[in-house]
């Protein structure tokens, strides 16, 4: 049996097949090996040699007692990247997110080459992670969801700033807001909240203002001359 590393996804290129906290088996599979539809672990180009900080897809590696001995760089904290490859050339390997719209740059060869993706651990279930002409499909069809969803959220964004600008929600619906002052290094940030929930945020200073929705449609954006309105998470 070829050993197994576990490393611990994060990120969104990879979505929806992998979620951030997902446990990845990756066998230690030669290069040669590697086909389309693969789904492989690789260091990032200015990582060759050393432990990455890739600041985007990234795996940090969380070695498995079966697998102490390899790869001899899957220490703790180390960075990785997990792409699927859609192309074997005399160059090398052309990989590319599922959820990603274009390949990535550059070719993937053997000294950035760390292992092929087997399986995911998620919530105590292990899962096959599908390979070859399913993996493929199974991409293409994560990124016309992803193109769907968008096109569809431009669509609904319309009637949604109508109904925005109508004011008619705030006549129904009434939440319990509570607002909190905090000093930050940016600044005085003001916090609004439904219950435990931060739903918006205002620094005064610099006019920033943020409200997660449906809430922007009952709170108004707080005066200030220079502000700039967004919409986004707020933790």
């Amino acid at each position: 049996m070829s050993p197994f590393c576990t490393h611990i996804y994060s990120g969104q290129s990879m979505a929806p097949l992998f979620r951030p906290g997902d446990g990845l088996r990756v066998e230690a599979a030669a290069f040669a090996q590697v086909r389309p539809g693969d789904v492989i672990i690789f260091y990032p180009p200015q990582a060759v040699g050393s432990d990455a900080e890739e600041t985007g897809l990234a795996v940090p590696s969380r070695p498995s007692p079966a697998a102490s001995s390899w790869p001899p760089s899957a220490t703790e904290g180390s960075r990785r990247i997990v792409h699927r490859v859609v192309a074997v050339s005399p160059e090398g390997l052309v990989t590319r997110g599922d959820a990603n719209a274009w390949p990535d740059e550059g070719f993937v060869t053997p000294a950035r080459f760390e292992g092929r993706v087997e399986a995911l651990e998620r919530n105590g279930a292990t899962y096959t992670v599908p390979r070859g002409h399913a993996g493929l499909t199974r991409a293409a069809f994560a990124r016309f969801r992803v193109r769907l969803a968008r096109r569809l959220r431009r669509i609904a964004s319309i009637p949604y700033g109508l109904l925005r600008a109508s004011r008619i929600v705030r006549r129904i619906w009434h939440p319990a807001l509570s607002t909190l002052t905090v000093a930050t290094p940016q600044g005085t940030l003001i916090k609004t909240l439904h219950g435990h929930r931060t739903v918006a945020r205002w620094w005064p200073q610099s006019g920033r203002f943020e409200c997660i929705k449906p809430y922007d449609l009952v709170i108004e954006s707080p005066p200030c001359p220079n502000r700039r309105i967004g919409t986004a998470a707020v933790p």
